[in-house]
Protein backbone atom coordinates (compact mmCIF):
# COMPACT_ATOMS: atom_id res chain seq x y z
CA UNK A 1 0.00 0.00 0.00
CA UNK A 2 3.15 2.34 1.11
CA UNK A 3 4.58 1.43 -2.33
CA UNK A 4 2.08 2.04 -3.97
CA UNK A 5 1.72 5.81 -3.03
CA UNK A 6 5.11 6.24 -3.67
CA UNK A 7 4.56 5.29 -6.87
CA UNK A 8 1.68 7.64 -7.57
CA UNK A 9 4.06 10.49 -6.13
CA UNK A 10 6.66 9.94 -8.60
CA UNK A 11 4.00 9.81 -11.69
CA UNK A 12 2.41 12.88 -10.32
CA UNK A 13 5.82 14.71 -10.52
CA UNK A 14 7.48 13.58 -13.44
CA UNK A 15 3.64 14.57 -15.44
CA UNK A 16 4.77 18.18 -14.24
CA UNK A 17 8.43 18.06 -14.97
CA UNK A 18 7.22 17.24 -18.70
CA UNK A 19 4.37 19.73 -18.83
CA UNK A 20 7.08 22.78 -17.38
CA UNK A 21 9.54 21.48 -20.80
CA UNK A 22 7.06 21.80 -23.24
CA UNK A 23 5.81 25.03 -21.66
CA UNK A 24 9.15 26.64 -21.66
CA UNK A 25 10.09 24.74 -25.05
CA UNK A 26 7.00 26.56 -26.25
CA UNK A 27 8.09 29.78 -25.55
CA UNK A 28 11.43 30.22 -26.50
CA UNK A 29 10.69 29.06 -30.12
CA UNK A 30 8.07 32.18 -29.65
CA UNK A 31 10.85 34.71 -28.81
CA UNK A 32 14.44 33.58 -30.20
CA UNK A 33 15.45 34.84 -33.26
CA UNK A 34 17.36 31.67 -34.04
CA UNK A 35 21.02 33.52 -33.51
CA UNK A 36 21.04 34.01 -30.03
CA UNK A 37 18.91 37.27 -30.34
CA UNK A 38 15.52 37.94 -28.42
CA UNK A 39 13.44 38.98 -31.61
CA UNK A 40 11.57 42.10 -31.82
CA UNK A 41 8.16 41.51 -32.24
CA UNK A 42 6.05 43.88 -34.90
CA UNK A 43 3.19 44.20 -36.83
CA UNK A 44 4.56 46.13 -39.68
CA UNK A 45 8.21 47.47 -40.09
CA UNK A 46 7.52 51.11 -38.08
CA UNK A 47 7.64 48.87 -35.22
CA UNK A 48 10.85 48.02 -35.24
CA UNK A 49 13.04 49.93 -32.89
CA UNK A 50 16.83 49.56 -33.77
CA UNK A 51 18.10 48.95 -30.53
CA UNK A 52 22.16 49.03 -30.67
CA UNK A 53 22.27 49.37 -34.57
CA UNK A 54 22.54 52.43 -36.74
CA UNK A 55 19.58 53.39 -38.97
CA UNK A 56 22.32 54.76 -41.44
CA UNK A 57 23.94 51.15 -41.90
CA UNK A 58 20.66 48.99 -41.71
CA UNK A 59 17.39 48.18 -43.57
CA UNK A 60 14.78 46.38 -41.87
CA UNK A 61 11.41 44.30 -42.43
CA UNK A 62 8.78 43.07 -40.51
CA UNK A 63 8.24 39.37 -42.03
CA UNK A 64 5.96 36.88 -40.02
CA UNK A 65 5.76 39.25 -36.93
CA UNK A 66 9.42 39.71 -36.37
CA UNK A 67 11.86 42.67 -37.21
CA UNK A 68 14.22 41.42 -39.54
CA UNK A 69 17.63 43.57 -40.02
CA UNK A 70 19.86 43.84 -43.11
CA UNK A 71 23.28 45.37 -42.88
CA UNK A 72 23.77 48.12 -45.36
CA UNK A 73 27.13 47.37 -47.51
CA UNK A 74 29.90 50.25 -47.36
CA UNK A 75 27.81 52.55 -45.05
CA UNK A 76 29.73 52.98 -41.14
CA UNK A 77 28.29 51.25 -38.73
CA UNK A 78 27.48 47.69 -39.91
CA UNK A 79 29.67 46.12 -37.74
CA UNK A 80 31.71 45.20 -40.92
CA UNK A 81 35.25 46.98 -41.67
CA UNK A 82 34.72 46.73 -45.06
CA UNK A 83 38.59 47.96 -46.65
CA UNK A 84 37.50 47.48 -50.15
CA UNK A 85 34.95 50.13 -49.44
CA UNK A 86 37.57 52.86 -48.03
CA UNK A 87 36.77 51.97 -44.33
CA UNK A 88 39.61 52.55 -41.61
CA UNK A 89 40.11 53.12 -37.89
CA UNK A 90 39.96 56.97 -38.83
CA UNK A 91 37.12 56.77 -41.16
CA UNK A 92 35.07 54.81 -38.95
CA UNK A 93 36.21 53.63 -36.16
CA UNK A 94 33.21 51.82 -34.63
CA UNK A 95 33.22 49.13 -37.04
CA UNK A 96 37.10 49.00 -37.47
CA UNK A 97 38.69 49.14 -34.15
CA UNK A 98 40.80 45.92 -34.03
CA UNK A 99 39.85 45.42 -37.37
CA UNK A 100 42.01 47.83 -39.37
CA UNK A 101 44.95 45.48 -40.72
CA UNK A 102 47.16 48.64 -41.15
CA UNK A 103 47.42 49.05 -37.56
CA UNK A 104 48.06 46.95 -33.95
CA UNK A 105 44.13 45.42 -33.00
CA UNK A 106 45.07 46.51 -29.90
CA UNK A 107 44.45 50.27 -30.94
CA UNK A 108 41.35 51.19 -29.83
CA UNK A 109 41.74 54.91 -32.07
CA UNK A 110 44.32 56.53 -34.78
CA UNK A 111 46.80 58.72 -31.97
CA UNK A 112 49.00 58.79 -29.31
CA UNK A 113 52.63 57.37 -28.97
CA UNK A 114 53.94 54.93 -32.31
CA UNK A 115 57.16 53.82 -30.23
CA UNK A 116 58.43 54.09 -26.70
CA UNK A 117 60.63 57.44 -27.38
CA UNK A 118 58.26 59.65 -28.67
CA UNK A 119 59.66 59.96 -31.85
CA UNK A 120 56.48 58.15 -33.70
CA UNK A 121 52.41 59.06 -33.05
CA UNK A 122 49.77 57.46 -34.79
CA UNK A 123 47.97 60.16 -37.01
CA UNK A 124 44.86 60.50 -39.61
CA UNK A 125 46.31 61.46 -43.01
CA UNK A 126 44.44 63.47 -45.25
CA UNK A 127 43.30 60.48 -46.97
CA UNK A 128 41.78 59.21 -43.73
CA UNK A 129 44.20 56.32 -42.95
CA UNK A 130 45.85 55.73 -39.95
CA UNK A 131 49.63 56.24 -40.26
CA UNK A 132 52.85 56.37 -38.32
CA UNK A 133 54.23 60.26 -38.45
CA UNK A 134 56.70 61.64 -37.04
CA UNK A 135 56.93 64.37 -34.85
CA UNK A 136 58.94 66.98 -32.97
CA UNK A 137 61.40 67.00 -35.84
CA UNK A 138 64.03 69.71 -34.91
CA UNK A 139 67.13 70.98 -37.46
CA UNK A 140 70.31 70.11 -36.13
CA UNK A 141 73.46 71.93 -37.89
CA UNK A 142 76.98 70.72 -37.37
CA UNK A 143 80.11 73.14 -38.84
CA UNK A 144 83.27 71.77 -39.89
CA UNK A 145 86.79 73.36 -40.02
CA UNK A 146 88.54 70.96 -42.89
CA UNK A 147 92.33 71.80 -43.21
CA UNK A 148 94.75 71.17 -46.22
CA UNK A 149 98.27 71.19 -45.58
CA UNK A 150 101.43 69.91 -46.96
CA UNK A 151 104.34 69.10 -44.74
CA UNK A 152 102.69 70.73 -41.91
CA UNK A 153 102.47 73.85 -43.85
CA UNK A 154 98.87 75.03 -44.64
CA UNK A 155 97.60 75.10 -47.93
CA UNK A 156 93.61 75.75 -47.91
CA UNK A 157 91.01 75.52 -45.59
CA UNK A 158 87.50 74.71 -46.04
CA UNK A 159 84.22 75.58 -44.11
CA UNK A 160 81.55 72.11 -43.74
CA UNK A 161 78.46 72.49 -42.45
CA UNK A 162 76.03 69.79 -42.28
CA UNK A 163 72.22 70.26 -41.94
CA UNK A 164 69.92 67.54 -41.13
CA UNK A 165 66.14 67.33 -39.21
CA UNK A 166 66.11 65.06 -36.47
CA UNK A 167 64.69 62.83 -36.12
CA UNK A 168 65.87 61.77 -40.14
CA UNK A 169 62.76 60.54 -41.95
CA UNK A 170 64.44 58.00 -44.73
CA UNK A 171 61.57 58.57 -47.62
CA UNK A 172 61.45 62.42 -47.37
CA UNK A 173 64.33 63.99 -45.67
CA UNK A 174 67.88 64.43 -47.23
CA UNK A 175 71.11 65.16 -45.30
CA UNK A 176 72.46 68.81 -46.67
CA UNK A 177 76.49 69.51 -47.35
CA UNK A 178 77.16 73.28 -47.81
CA UNK A 179 81.15 73.99 -48.35
CA UNK A 180 82.59 77.54 -48.70
CA UNK A 181 86.31 78.05 -48.88
CA UNK A 182 87.26 80.19 -46.13
CA UNK A 183 90.76 80.42 -47.95
CA UNK A 184 93.72 79.26 -49.77
CA UNK A 185 97.51 80.61 -50.29
CA UNK A 186 98.98 81.87 -53.40
CA UNK A 187 99.56 78.97 -55.51
CA UNK A 188 96.89 76.65 -54.28
CA UNK A 189 93.59 76.11 -56.86
CA UNK A 190 90.78 74.30 -58.09
CA UNK A 191 89.74 72.85 -54.53
CA UNK A 192 87.29 70.58 -55.74
CA UNK A 193 84.80 68.12 -54.14
CA UNK A 194 84.91 64.65 -56.04
CA UNK A 195 83.28 62.27 -54.13
CA UNK A 196 81.14 61.27 -50.77
CA UNK A 197 80.18 58.19 -49.02
CA UNK A 198 77.97 57.87 -45.84
CA UNK A 199 78.36 54.53 -43.52
CA UNK A 200 75.68 53.24 -41.05
CA UNK A 201 77.23 51.51 -38.15
CA UNK A 202 76.13 48.56 -36.56
CA UNK A 203 78.08 48.69 -33.06
CA UNK A 204 78.88 51.47 -30.99
CA UNK A 205 82.37 53.30 -29.88
CA UNK A 206 83.76 52.63 -27.11
CA UNK A 207 86.58 55.15 -25.32
CA UNK A 208 87.14 56.22 -29.42
CA UNK A 209 86.92 52.80 -30.76
CA UNK A 210 84.33 50.74 -32.10
CA UNK A 211 83.58 47.64 -31.08
CA UNK A 212 85.10 44.37 -32.68
CA UNK A 213 81.54 43.23 -34.18
CA UNK A 214 81.08 46.58 -35.66
CA UNK A 215 80.21 46.87 -39.60
CA UNK A 216 80.40 49.54 -41.73
CA UNK A 217 77.01 49.57 -44.24
CA UNK A 218 76.94 51.85 -46.83
CA UNK A 219 74.58 54.65 -47.67
CA UNK A 220 75.71 56.63 -49.98
CA UNK A 221 78.41 56.56 -52.52
CA UNK A 222 78.34 59.25 -54.71
CA UNK A 223 80.83 59.68 -57.36
CA UNK A 224 80.67 62.06 -59.96
CA UNK A 225 80.34 65.47 -57.37
CA UNK A 226 83.56 67.15 -59.13
CA UNK A 227 82.59 70.61 -57.46
CA UNK A 228 85.19 73.15 -57.54
CA UNK A 229 85.17 75.65 -54.70
CA UNK A 230 86.36 78.23 -56.42
CA UNK A 231 86.52 81.30 -54.21
CA UNK A 232 84.27 82.45 -50.35
CA UNK A 233 81.58 83.97 -52.35
CA UNK A 234 80.62 80.59 -53.99
CA UNK A 235 78.84 77.89 -51.59
CA UNK A 236 78.57 74.26 -52.97
CA UNK A 237 75.66 72.44 -51.55
CA UNK A 238 74.89 68.66 -51.89
CA UNK A 239 71.87 67.24 -51.05
CA UNK A 240 71.76 63.44 -49.97
CA UNK A 241 68.79 60.79 -49.15
CA UNK A 242 69.49 58.16 -46.39
CA UNK A 243 68.15 54.58 -47.78
CA UNK A 244 68.32 52.16 -44.76
CA UNK A 245 66.92 49.20 -43.85
CA UNK A 246 64.51 49.99 -40.76
CA UNK A 247 61.26 48.95 -39.27
CA UNK A 248 60.27 51.95 -37.54
CA UNK A 249 63.57 53.71 -35.71
CA UNK A 250 66.86 53.52 -35.36
CA UNK A 251 69.53 55.27 -33.53
CA UNK A 252 73.27 55.62 -35.17
CA UNK A 253 76.21 56.66 -35.84
CA UNK A 254 77.25 57.53 -39.34
CA UNK A 255 80.50 58.03 -40.33
CA UNK A 256 81.45 60.46 -43.34
CA UNK A 257 84.32 60.72 -45.71
CA UNK A 258 84.74 63.45 -48.30
CA UNK A 259 87.23 63.18 -50.92
CA UNK A 260 89.09 66.37 -52.30
CA UNK A 261 91.68 67.30 -54.66
CA UNK A 262 93.57 70.53 -55.21
CA UNK A 263 96.09 71.90 -57.16
CA UNK A 264 99.67 73.28 -55.85
CA UNK A 265 103.53 73.23 -55.80
CA UNK A 266 105.12 70.31 -54.53
CA UNK A 267 108.30 70.54 -52.69
CA UNK A 268 109.91 70.69 -55.24
CA UNK A 269 108.11 73.66 -56.60
CA UNK A 270 106.95 71.84 -59.43
CA UNK A 271 102.95 71.74 -60.52
CA UNK A 272 101.09 69.09 -58.67
CA UNK A 273 97.48 67.48 -57.75
CA UNK A 274 96.85 66.67 -54.45
CA UNK A 275 94.52 64.27 -52.75
CA UNK A 276 92.75 64.63 -49.25
CA UNK A 277 90.23 62.52 -47.54
CA UNK A 278 88.26 64.19 -44.72
CA UNK A 279 86.26 61.51 -41.94
CA UNK A 280 84.50 62.46 -39.41
CA UNK A 281 81.05 61.19 -37.48
CA UNK A 282 77.37 61.87 -36.44
CA UNK A 283 76.80 60.51 -33.33
CA UNK A 284 73.41 59.54 -32.25
CA UNK A 285 71.75 60.11 -35.76
CA UNK A 286 68.20 58.95 -35.87
CA UNK A 287 66.61 57.30 -38.84
CA UNK A 288 63.23 56.81 -38.85
CA UNK A 289 60.44 55.29 -40.83
CA UNK A 290 57.06 57.27 -41.78
CA UNK A 291 53.45 54.54 -43.01
CA UNK A 292 52.31 58.42 -44.10
CA UNK A 293 52.93 58.79 -47.99
CA UNK A 294 55.70 61.23 -49.03
CA UNK A 295 54.95 64.36 -50.42
CA UNK A 296 56.88 65.91 -53.33
CA UNK A 297 55.33 68.56 -56.18
CA UNK A 298 57.51 70.33 -58.64
CA UNK A 299 57.69 73.66 -57.33
CA UNK A 300 59.31 72.61 -53.90
CA UNK A 301 61.99 70.72 -56.74
CA UNK A 302 62.86 73.69 -58.70
CA UNK A 303 66.15 75.26 -57.96
CA UNK A 304 66.41 78.44 -60.57
CA UNK A 305 69.00 76.64 -62.41
CA UNK A 306 68.29 76.35 -66.06
CA UNK A 307 70.92 73.77 -66.27
CA UNK A 308 68.92 70.90 -63.91
CA UNK A 309 66.15 69.02 -65.00
CA UNK A 310 64.59 68.84 -61.17
CA UNK A 311 62.22 66.31 -60.54
CA UNK A 312 60.41 64.39 -57.55
CA UNK A 313 61.76 61.25 -56.66
CA UNK A 314 59.20 58.71 -57.59
CA UNK A 315 57.88 57.39 -53.76
CA UNK A 316 59.71 59.57 -52.35
CA UNK A 317 59.07 63.30 -50.94
CA UNK A 318 62.62 64.30 -51.91
CA UNK A 319 64.12 65.39 -55.45
CA UNK A 320 66.86 64.60 -57.83
CA UNK A 321 68.39 67.72 -59.76
CA UNK A 322 69.90 65.74 -63.22
CA UNK A 323 72.94 68.07 -64.28
CA UNK A 324 72.12 68.87 -68.32
CA UNK A 325 75.37 67.61 -70.45
CA UNK A 326 75.10 69.93 -73.07
CA UNK A 327 76.84 73.37 -72.63
CA UNK A 328 75.14 75.09 -70.21
CA UNK A 329 75.95 78.24 -67.53
CA UNK A 330 74.95 77.09 -64.76
CA UNK A 331 76.36 73.24 -65.05
CA UNK A 332 79.48 73.41 -62.79
CA UNK A 333 81.55 72.84 -65.32
CA UNK A 334 83.96 75.09 -66.78
CA UNK A 335 83.34 74.80 -70.76
CA UNK A 336 86.45 76.59 -72.15
CA UNK A 337 86.37 74.96 -75.22
CA UNK A 338 82.59 76.87 -75.56
CA UNK A 339 84.80 80.24 -74.64
CA UNK A 340 83.02 80.44 -70.92
CA UNK A 341 85.94 81.80 -68.42
CA UNK A 342 85.63 83.54 -64.82
CA UNK A 343 84.23 86.88 -66.39
CA UNK A 344 81.34 85.68 -68.31
CA UNK A 345 80.22 82.07 -66.59
CA UNK A 346 81.33 82.74 -62.89
CA UNK A 347 79.15 80.08 -61.59
CA UNK A 348 80.88 77.44 -63.31
CA UNK A 349 84.54 79.04 -63.43
CA UNK A 350 84.86 80.95 -60.57
CA UNK A 351 84.60 84.34 -60.31
CA UNK A 352 87.25 87.26 -61.51
CA UNK A 353 87.67 89.16 -58.48
CA UNK A 354 89.27 89.30 -54.70
CA UNK A 355 92.63 89.34 -53.88
CA UNK A 356 95.77 87.99 -55.96
CA UNK A 357 98.34 89.40 -53.42
CA UNK A 358 99.26 91.80 -51.04
CA UNK A 359 99.00 94.43 -53.66
CA UNK A 360 97.08 92.58 -56.31
CA UNK A 361 93.89 91.71 -57.49
CA UNK A 362 91.77 89.68 -59.98
CA UNK A 363 89.71 91.81 -62.54
CA UNK A 364 88.03 91.14 -66.51
CA UNK A 365 89.37 92.67 -68.99
CA UNK A 366 86.62 95.08 -70.96
CA UNK A 367 85.77 92.41 -73.37
CA UNK A 368 84.84 89.85 -70.79
CA UNK A 369 87.25 87.46 -72.76
CA UNK A 370 89.77 87.46 -70.21
CA UNK A 371 90.41 87.56 -66.13
CA UNK A 372 93.71 89.29 -65.35
CA UNK A 373 95.74 90.37 -62.19
CA UNK A 374 96.11 94.35 -61.85
CA UNK A 375 97.34 96.45 -58.81
CA UNK A 376 94.87 97.07 -56.12
CA UNK A 377 94.43 100.59 -55.12
CA UNK A 378 96.58 100.10 -52.52
CA UNK A 379 98.79 98.61 -55.22
CA UNK A 380 98.80 101.66 -57.08
CA UNK A 381 98.69 103.98 -53.90
CA UNK A 382 102.60 101.88 -52.67
CA UNK A 383 104.38 102.20 -56.73
CA UNK A 384 107.56 103.98 -55.79
CA UNK A 385 110.11 104.57 -58.62
CA UNK A 386 113.26 102.83 -57.48
CA UNK A 387 116.39 104.62 -58.47
CA UNK A 388 119.99 102.70 -58.18
CA UNK A 389 123.25 104.76 -58.83
CA UNK A 390 126.62 103.17 -59.16
CA UNK A 391 129.70 102.79 -60.96
CA UNK A 392 131.17 100.49 -63.01
CA UNK A 393 134.55 99.93 -64.14
CA UNK A 394 135.86 97.55 -66.77
CA UNK A 395 137.65 95.93 -66.23
CA UNK A 396 137.75 96.12 -62.31
CA UNK A 397 141.65 96.87 -61.38
CA UNK A 398 142.92 99.59 -63.51
CA UNK A 399 139.85 100.09 -65.88
CA UNK A 400 140.16 101.03 -69.66
CA UNK A 401 136.67 102.58 -69.39
CA UNK A 402 134.52 103.69 -66.30
CA UNK A 403 130.67 103.99 -66.26
CA UNK A 404 127.57 105.63 -64.27
CA UNK A 405 125.27 103.05 -63.64
CA UNK A 406 121.38 103.89 -62.94
CA UNK A 407 118.86 101.44 -62.55
CA UNK A 408 115.92 102.43 -62.89
CA UNK A 409 112.43 100.48 -61.43
CA UNK A 410 109.05 100.16 -59.86
CA UNK A 411 107.96 98.77 -57.08
CA UNK A 412 105.54 96.62 -57.23
CA UNK A 413 106.95 95.78 -60.43
CA UNK A 414 103.96 94.37 -63.21
CA UNK A 415 105.48 91.78 -64.61
CA UNK A 416 103.74 90.51 -67.06
CA UNK A 417 104.19 89.80 -70.77
CA UNK A 418 101.95 92.87 -72.14
CA UNK A 419 102.22 96.12 -74.14
CA UNK A 420 101.54 98.11 -70.54
CA UNK A 421 103.69 96.07 -68.04
CA UNK A 422 106.35 98.03 -66.67
CA UNK A 423 110.49 97.23 -67.25
CA UNK A 424 113.68 97.72 -66.06
CA UNK A 425 115.56 100.67 -67.57
CA UNK A 426 119.80 100.59 -67.21
CA UNK A 427 121.07 103.69 -68.19
CA UNK A 428 124.58 103.75 -69.22
CA UNK A 429 126.89 107.16 -69.15
CA UNK A 430 131.01 107.20 -69.57
CA UNK A 431 132.70 108.83 -67.32
CA UNK A 432 136.52 108.33 -68.76
CA UNK A 433 138.06 106.24 -70.88
CA UNK A 434 141.64 105.42 -71.90
CA UNK A 435 142.67 106.66 -75.38
CA UNK A 436 143.57 103.09 -76.24
CA UNK A 437 139.63 101.94 -75.46
CA UNK A 438 137.86 101.76 -78.99
CA UNK A 439 134.94 100.52 -80.13
CA UNK A 440 133.37 99.67 -76.98
CA UNK A 441 129.69 98.14 -77.36
CA UNK A 442 126.78 96.34 -75.23
CA UNK A 443 125.03 93.42 -77.09
CA UNK A 444 122.69 92.18 -74.73
CA UNK A 445 121.50 92.13 -71.51
CA UNK A 446 119.63 89.80 -69.28
CA UNK A 447 117.56 89.77 -66.22
CA UNK A 448 117.69 87.21 -63.92
CA UNK A 449 116.30 85.65 -60.84
CA UNK A 450 119.39 83.01 -59.47
CA UNK A 451 119.42 81.19 -62.69
CA UNK A 452 116.58 81.60 -64.57
CA UNK A 453 115.98 84.33 -67.41
CA UNK A 454 112.92 86.36 -67.11
CA UNK A 455 113.91 88.70 -69.17
CA UNK A 456 115.95 90.08 -72.74
CA UNK A 457 117.19 92.55 -74.57
CA UNK A 458 119.69 92.03 -77.59
CA UNK A 459 121.23 95.13 -78.71
CA UNK A 460 123.88 97.19 -80.50
CA UNK A 461 125.27 100.18 -78.58
CA UNK A 462 128.84 101.73 -79.03
CA UNK A 463 130.01 104.14 -76.83
CA UNK A 464 132.89 105.96 -78.23
CA UNK A 465 133.15 108.86 -76.19
CA UNK A 466 133.84 110.29 -73.17
CA UNK A 467 129.71 111.91 -71.92
CA UNK A 468 128.01 109.33 -74.27
CA UNK A 469 124.69 107.96 -72.29
CA UNK A 470 122.00 105.80 -73.17
CA UNK A 471 118.73 103.62 -71.56
CA UNK A 472 118.05 100.68 -72.14
CA UNK A 473 114.48 98.93 -71.55
CA UNK A 474 114.90 95.50 -70.66
CA UNK A 475 110.88 93.60 -70.00
CA UNK A 476 109.79 90.68 -68.80
CA UNK A 477 109.80 87.70 -71.55
CA UNK A 478 109.53 84.48 -69.17
CA UNK A 479 105.82 84.47 -67.59
CA UNK A 480 105.17 83.90 -63.67
CA UNK A 481 103.41 80.76 -63.79
CA UNK A 482 100.46 79.66 -60.67
CA UNK A 483 102.07 83.05 -58.83
CA UNK A 484 100.28 86.44 -58.54
CA UNK A 485 102.98 87.76 -56.42
CA UNK A 486 106.74 86.96 -56.18
CA UNK A 487 110.01 88.65 -53.79
CA UNK A 488 112.92 87.48 -55.24
CA UNK A 489 116.52 89.02 -55.84
CA UNK A 490 117.70 90.33 -59.34
CA UNK A 491 120.43 91.25 -61.25
CA UNK A 492 120.85 92.54 -64.92
CA UNK A 493 123.64 90.89 -67.15
CA UNK A 494 125.31 93.22 -69.42
CA UNK A 495 127.51 90.87 -72.18
CA UNK A 496 129.62 93.35 -74.01
CA UNK A 497 132.92 93.69 -76.16
CA UNK A 498 135.58 96.44 -77.00
CA UNK A 499 139.04 96.64 -78.37
CA UNK A 500 142.33 97.35 -76.69
CA UNK A 501 145.87 96.81 -75.22
CA UNK A 502 147.50 94.35 -72.58
CA UNK A 503 150.21 95.14 -70.48
CA UNK A 504 152.61 94.79 -72.87
CA UNK A 505 150.52 96.98 -74.98
CA UNK A 506 149.71 94.63 -77.50
CA UNK A 507 146.47 95.07 -79.24
CA UNK A 508 143.91 92.97 -77.05
CA UNK A 509 140.37 92.35 -78.35
CA UNK A 510 137.55 91.67 -75.85
CA UNK A 511 134.56 89.57 -76.93
CA UNK A 512 131.17 88.73 -75.23
CA UNK A 513 132.42 89.61 -71.81
CA UNK A 514 130.13 90.42 -68.85
CA UNK A 515 129.66 92.66 -66.38
CA UNK A 516 126.82 92.20 -63.66
CA UNK A 517 124.79 94.31 -61.66
CA UNK A 518 122.77 93.93 -58.54
CA UNK A 519 118.99 95.12 -58.64
CA UNK A 520 117.87 93.60 -55.29
CA UNK A 521 114.71 92.30 -53.94
CA UNK A 522 111.47 93.61 -56.25
CA UNK A 523 108.41 92.67 -55.82
CA UNK A 524 106.43 91.17 -59.10
CA UNK A 525 103.52 91.59 -59.72
CA UNK A 526 101.54 89.43 -62.61
CA UNK A 527 99.96 92.15 -63.90
CA UNK A 528 100.27 94.07 -66.96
Amino acid sequence: MKNTRNLSVYLLLAAILLILIVVLSSCGSDEDSGDGEQAEKCKKSSDCKFAGKDKKAFSVKCEEKECVYTAKKGVCGNGDCEKEEGETLCSCPKDCTGKDPSVPKTLKECKGKADTDGNLEYKCDKKQQCVVEIVGQKQETKIETLSFEQSRVPQAKVILKQEYPKPFNIDSDVLSFKLNLDYKILGVDEVTLKRIQVFMHTGEKVRGRWDPNDQEVPLVDKLDINRVLWDPQLEVVQELPLDAEINQSKKTTLTLKLFFTYKGKDSRGNDATFEETKTFDIEDFLLTRSTAAPECTPAKCNDNNPCTEDKCVTGKGYCDHVVFAKTCKGNFRCDEAAGENKCNAPEDCGSCKGKAGEFAEYRCSDDKKECGVVLSKEGLASVDEKRLTNEQKIPAGTPDIRFKIIKTFNSPFKAKISLTADKFTLTMQVLDKKATTKNFKVNNIELVDGTSLLGNTVVSQAFNNVGDKFDFKIPFTKPLVLVEEKRTKLKLKVTYSYEGVDRQDKPLVHTNEIFEEDIGEVLLVNAG
